[in-house]
């Protein structure tokens, strides 16, 4: 199986720019929400729907071989009202705004959905004009696969640039599995039975490595099959006028 380069773990600036390769992206607003706090009085079934404190601006990227958001990489240059007073920390210093939660990647890789938001109020002082800053998408174009046999007393396996084991704290019966390593190259984890895919029920991430939750049932020593980018590489995407 190909390497895969750990350069966002390691390398350094230059490096970083060199392998990502190609022009700096950019991404357009499709979408932005606002809304000011109401009395909490009004009970929850008689809030506008989708109503929530703050705003959020979701933005769309378009390119090529596109696979994933980095977390944390939101980099923000301004935020400024409509009146041009900056808004962009709080009275105590912190960002006012953050990375949304579950970027979306369309499986032909052209297309992110991702976005920026904020809990604070500033409804009527910002809009999708507003914000400017940089994030990080993953690109991926060479995808690999590979298989291991797991049972639930085994030790620790590496598969490719993974190590796979048996999840702590579980039964035999909930055939769980924990994943370490470069989680953003990992596109899935699968078991085989009777020559067909089953994908995980649900999972959990506490940063440093994955559990996937597969269905109760089929053999003792499930076959796992992993799907991952061996190429991925890093790309800064621009946002904002």
């Amino acid at each position: 199986m190909a390497s895969l380069g750990l350069f966002w773990v390691c390398g350094s600036a230059p490096a970083q720019a060199q392998r990502q390769g190609g022009a700096t992206l950019s991404a357009r607003p499709i979408q932005f929400r606002a809304s000011a706090p109401l009395p909490g009085t009004i009970p929850f079934e008689k809030k506008p729907f989708g109503h929530s404190n703050g705003f959020e601006v979701v933005y769309l990227v378009e390119g090529r071989d596109l696979s994933g958001v980095k977390e944390d990489s939101l980099q923000l240059s301004a935020l400024r009202g409509r009146d041009g007073s900056d808004l962009s920390l709080t009275r105590s210093g912190t960002s006012t705004v953050e990375l949304g939660p579950f970027p979306q990647i369309t499986d032909d890789g052209r297309f992110v959905l991702f976005s920026v938001r904020s809990n604070e109020d500033l409804f009527g002082r910002v809009d999708e004009r507003s914000l400017r800053g940089t994030v990080v998408v993953f690109t991926g174009s060479r995808r690999e696969t590979g298989e291991l046999t797991l049972s639930p007393t085994d030790a620790p396996q590496m598969l490719g640039p993974f190590q796979v084991q048996p999840a702590a704290g579980v039964t035999a019966s909930d055939r769980a599995v924990t994943v370490r390593g470069p989680l953003p190259a990992l596109i899935n984890v699968l078991q085989i039975r009777a020559g067909r895919e089953v994908a995980a029920e649900q999972t959990s991430w506490d940063g440093t490595e994955k559990t996937f939750y597969f269905p109760s049932g089929g053999e003792a020593s499930p076959r796992l099959r992993l799907n991952y980018w061996s190429d991925l590489a890093e790309r800064t995407v621009t946002f904002g006028p």
